[in-house]
Formats: C-alpha cells, sequence, structure tokens
C-alpha cells in the first residue's frame, strides 16, 4: 500500500446543519483510497448536504426523484495501483 501523503488532496465540505467529525471522515476515506489502490491524480469531494439539497442533486444528476444515500460519479481510465 501506498503511504498516505502519495494520495489525492480529499476535500471535505459540510452544507447541511448536522455537526460531525470531519477529520475521521477524510481519515476513513484516507484508508479507504489507500486500501484500493486508488490512483493519486484522482479527485475526491465529498459534500454532506441535507435530505432536500441531496434530492435535487439526485435530480439534476441521475434524473431521479426522490432523496439518495449517496451520489457518486465513476473514475475513467484510472486503474487500481496503476501509479
Amino acid at each position: 500500500m501506498k503511504p498516505v501523503q502519495d494520495l489525492m488532496a480529499i476535500e471535505l465540505s459540510n452544507e447541511s446543519n448536522f455537526k460531525c467529525d470531519e477529520a475521521a471522515i477524510v481519515s476513513v476515506a484516507e484508508f479507504t483510497i489507500t486500501f484500493m489502490g486508488v490512483h493519486p491524480d484522482s479527485d475526491l469531494s465529498i459534500t454532506l448536504v441535507n435530505e432536500g439539497r441531496i434530492e435535487e442533486l439526485h435530480i439534476e444528476w441521475m434524473d431521479l426523484e426522490g432523496p439518495t444515500d449517496v451520489l457518486s460519479f465513476p473514475m475513467d481510465e484510472m486503474k487500481p495501483h496503476s501509479a
């Protein structure tokens, strides 16, 4: 596994009204992308939103009504452990 310092930058934005341990979320993300061998040129952006906003994003990006737990977008041409 690659050391954490070789990984991509992780951007976390909390746009919800909920308090959370942002450092813990970033730590779990760092562990996960290291374990999965995600290419360091990839980008990771985590945005925490309320139910109304996730429903808007779900409609905008997936053309599906109603809230969802997660919106994720595929990585193009980045293979695990390819760095």
